[in-house]
């Protein structure tokens, strides 16, 4: 298996557990560490400074957002699937140089924090990276523009945007966390992740996906759309 596919594999595997976790109601601290040190890896693989050749480049990033399909990635840039499984097993190895062959399998067998974080030091070690200590929700800087300043714009002039980004911080999260009732945040959370087809998870998921923000009137408040979900519920 090469390293790109086993690092989508590990982080399907550590959000599955995650799930089990949740349901059992185990601690999982230790899962949403490794979950953190697999998404540090893809964030080091994606970035793709470690491949000098561009198309190189364009396919890796093909395969692996189009879950680690070669005849995805062969039909899509008119290539022979031996071409691009060539491609990828050369930056497999090359990846394999940088990162080190057992990297994602120790972090999945990983037992503590403090032995997660060894191997995490050794990885910042041979990528000759520093840990970035986002911040914001955990994936969200991916949803961002790729971080360049521009001497043009003054930070005064992003008021919108740092509103906003202050929403998805960690510290405002936790605050808002601590002033909510955990006992109907676990029961909203029991009802989406739940197996049965029910009005009320069906509701829910289309309030979180976004199917009530634009309504007529124009782009609802977060408050405007829970009670437009709520009403669903009554009529």
């Amino acid at each position: 298996m090469n390293l790109f596919r086993e690092l989508v594999d590990s982080i399907l595997q550590v959000r599955q557990s995650l799930i089990i976790h949740q349901e059992q109601q185990l601690d999982n601290s230790l899962e949403w560490q490794k979950l953190k040190a697999l998404f540090e890896i893809k964030n080091y693989v994606q970035d793709m400074e470690w491949i000098t050749q561009k198309r190189t480049k364009e396919r890796i990033l093909f395969y692996l957002k189009n879950q680690c399909s070669i005849s995805k990635t062969a039909d899509h840039y008119n290539a022979k699937h031996n071409t691009i499984r060539v491609a990828i097993h050369y930056a497999s190895k090359k990846l394999e140089e940088k990162i080190g062959r057992d990297t994602i399998k120790q972090i999945l067998r990983s037992v503590d924090e403090q032995e997660l974080n060894k191997i995490m030091e050794k990885f910042y070690l041979r990528t000759d990276s520093k840990p970035f200590v986002s911040p914001f929700l955990m994936g969200v800087t991916r949803l961002l523009p790729k971080p360049k300043q521009n001497r043009f714009i003054l930070l005064e002039e992003c008021y919108k945007e740092l509103v906003f980004l202050t929403s998805l911080s960690n510290s405002n999260i936790h605050y808002y966390l601590s002033k909510l009732d955990k006992q109907k945040l676990a029961h909203i959370m029991g009802i989406l992740m739940s197996n049965e087809p029910t009005i009320e998870k069906e509701v829910l998921l289309n309030l979180f996906n976004g199917d009530f923000l634009d309504q007529n009137k124009g782009v609802l408040k977060s408050s405007e759309q829970v009670k437009v979900a709520l009403n669903k519920l009554t009529t």
